[in-house]
């Protein structure tokens, strides 16, 4: 708080008093409703911009309880990398009354963060703002996780930990204190090689003298022989073991307990199954099969394996399309789109470093575009909103409908005339299946709007609406679509 004063010196120099105060004048006081609450910017968030931890932030900024420093409330999001009980620091800088004073928030770990200054030294009414001092670098962890490879640090060549004959001696690694322990057991059943030789990434080294040994045993063998390194703290350590060859003899079947089982198969192999078999949706009389290659009986770790979704057609009426998703014990495959016009898909897996069971296939029908389930209506006067039955886009390219394609709709009133410039908005976003039309006055019984054929199902391309168009007519009691075909 302020007080202002008004003091008055005795200016005359020949006099005993020069100098001094004789008349001091209180003109200000604070009243108790503006007394400043202290520096807090409250609830705001600041982005504390950590590459390596992508949504950092500082969630809230208070008084601490003596008064003269700020309380810190900091969400550090999990990231894989970061060992379990690792800590970082954030150089951070408050700017206060315009003067910049950079500080240090320490002991930052996983989840929420109390973190109190030391050294702001404030007064209590301050103006303040907090940003971080190297926005876009990563930050250093005390500890980090390590990752396995064979061959390269591709995500594909990750060693998973069934693969290890024992767990690897080497699980985190410090930033701060040199390492040397790194021991790796794998299993036989999985992978040969005799000539092994390994690479450690994302450290710093000193003196590191590593081992040609072969790690494909019951028992862990110790991949360097002599010297340390340091985790650089910023993503995970990544041993890269070269040398190895994966064991092959893996296969793909379906789970014998799949009431459907007969649709899958190696390529060639396969029985088509009613797609009312999967759905349970009687009306449904296509049939589906999938398949798989590589055609022989057993394949290797990585080897890419491609499924097809084969339909005869797509006949039953109001379908457009099917989405077929394949699901296996490797996780879900991409959904497969399958139609008339393109009756059959593909997918692809990396083969695990195990037998590929698959466990189902889901089938989701995509509606055909349908004017007896479309539906219309005036909303304020001037608006007319169209509800499709399955979403929509532009027929020449696969994004939303907006004004310039005006000439879709054909805007006519009562007595059959088309003004020009009817047409004042279109509201659409991409895949979604409503469209908002604005007229620049207000729909009145007799109008009617038809929709032409390059609107077409966003789920199946050559699904549009019908070549005649669609007609949606004002009347007394609503609005009426009608397929003119």
């Amino acid at each position: 708080s302020k007080v202002v004063l008004d003091i008055l010196l005795n200016e005359k120099p020949d006099s005993d008093g020069f100098r001094t105060a004789y008349l001091i004048v209180l003109k200000s006081i604070p009243d108790g409703s503006s007394t400043p609450t202290g520096p807090s910017i409250g609830d705001g968030e600041v982005d504390l911009k950590v590459s390596n931890v992508p949504g950092a932030k500082i969630t809230k900024v208070v008084p601490a309880s003596r008064g003269s420093e700020l309380a810190l409330t900091i969400e550090i999001p999990s990231q894989g990398f970061i060992a379990s009980g690792a800590t970082a620091s954030v150089d951070l800088i408050a700017t206060i009354d315009g003067v910049e004073d950079t500080f240090t928030a320490t002991g930052l770990k996983v989840g929420t963060n109390r973190f109190v200054t030391s050294t702001l030294g404030l007064n209590g009414d301050e103006e303040i703002s907090i940003r971080p001092a190297n926005p876009d670098t990563d930050i250093v962890w005390s500890a980090v996780n390590v990752k396995y490879f064979n061959g390269t640090s591709d995500a594909a060549n990750e060693i998973p930990a069934a693969n290890f004959s024992v767990a690897p001696t080497f699980t985190t690694a410090s930033s701060s204190v040199a390492t040397s322990a790194v021991g790796v057991g794998l299993k036989s059943s999985k992978y040969t090689g005799s000539s092994v030789t390994h690479e450690i990434e994302n450290i710093v080294p000193t003196s590191l003298v590593m081992a040609t040994v072969n790690p494909v045993n019951a028992a862990a063998r110790a991949l360097i022989t002599s010297g340390n390194f340091v985790a650089n703290g910023t993503d995970y350590v990544n041993v890269v073991i070269k040398g190895l060859t994966a064991q092959t003899g893996f296969a793909i079947a379906a789970d014998s307990s799949l009431t459907y089982k007969g649709i899958f198969g190696a390529t060639g192999g396969a029985t088509a199954a009613a797609i009312s078999t999967i759905t349970g949706d009687a009306a449904l009389t296509d049939t589906l099969k999938v398949e798989w290659a590589p055609t022989t009986a057993t394949v290797n770790e990585n080897d890419q394996v491609t499924f097809t979704a084969t339909v005869n057609g797509v006949a039953a009426t109001g379908v457009a399309a099917y989405k077929v998703v394949v699901k296996t014990s490797a996780g879900d495959l991409d959904p497969i789109i399958v139609t008339n016009a393109d009756k059959d898909g593909d997918a692809t897996i990396r083969m695990p470093a195990d037998d590929l069971t698959v466990t189902g296939v889901e089938v989701t029908v995509l509606p055909a575009l349908s004017a007896t389930t479309t539906t219309a209506e005036v909303l304020d006067g001037y608006k007319m909103k169209i509800t499709f039955n399955a979403p929509v886009t532009k027929t020449s390219a696969d994004t939303a409908i907006t004004i310039v394609d005006v000439a879709i709709f054909t805007v006519t009133d009562a007595a059959g005339a088309a003004p020009a410039g009817a047409i004042a908005a279109v509201s659409h976003t991409a895949g979604s299946n409503v469209v908002i039309i604005e007229l620049n006055r207000n729909f009145v019984v007799g109008d009617k709007i038809t929709l032409s054929d390059d609107i077409c199902n966003n789920n199946a391309t050559a699904d549009t609406v019908a070549a005649a168009g669609w007609e949606l007519a004002v009347t007394a009691s609503g609005v009426s679509v009608t397929d003119l075909t």
